[in-house]
C-alpha cells in the first residue's frame, strides 16, 4: 500500500526527541502503512493541535465551521 507524496520545502524545522520505543511504534505504522515517518509525525502534530483548539471553550471550530464565509473580500 504505497502512497506517493509529493516533497514540500519546509523552510520551519523542529526537534522531537523520541525514546527507542516510540522511534520504534512509528517505525512499525510506516512500514504497515507505507506512510513516511516524518508524515506520520506532521499529521499527529496537526491533528494534536487542532484538539487543543477545540478543547478551549473560547473556541468552537464547529461553530465557526456552521457560520461559514462572511462577506466576499473584494
Amino acid at each position: 500500500m504505497s502512497i506517493n507524496y509529493k516533497k514540500q520545502n519546509r523552510s520551519n524545522r523542529y526537534n522531537v526527541n523520541l525514546t527507542d520505543d516510540e522511534a520504534d511504534f512509528f517505525g512499525v505504522i510506516s512500514k504497515m502503512t507505507g506512510v513516511p515517518k516524518g508524515t506520520i509525525i506532521r499529521q499527529l502534530a496537526v491533528k494534536g493541535a487542532l484538539q487543543e483548539l477545540t478543547a478551549e471553550q473560547e473556541f468552537n471550530l464547529e461553530s465557526v465551521l456552521r457560520k461559514g464565509a462572511g462577506e466576499p473580500l473584494y
